[in-house]
């Protein structure tokens, strides 16, 4: 069983919770928090009270509040991918 999702799968959600965040974004979990909260309150402002998913977010929300389009996501996790074979295949030969 998988347990863990790819920044690509995640950002095929709609909606995302801590974790997802987390993924997406590289982060740890204290920022993550805090930002998912700072989305929430935003989120909350528009819609009332009324709340569908207390621990989720939409995607285009935590977009906006990064103000990063989302083709610019996915170019930053290109980015992070290359950066992150580039690294191995120099650890491999060093090694």
């Amino acid at each position: 069983m998988k347990t863990t999702a790819t920044p690509q799968e995640v950002l095929a959600k709609t909606y995302l919770n801590i974790t997802d965040m987390q993924i997406l974004l590289g982060m740890t979990r204290e920022p993550a928090r805090a930002l998912f909260k700072q989305v929430k309150n935003i989120e909350t402002e528009k819609l009332g009270k009324f709340d569908v998913w207390p621990n989720m977010i939409q995607k285009d929300n935590l977009l906006k509040a990064l103000h990063i389009s989302r083709d610019a996501l996915l170019r930053d996790l290109e980015l992070r991918e290359a950066n992150k074979k580039s690294a191995q295949s120099v650890e491999s030969k060093s090694a």
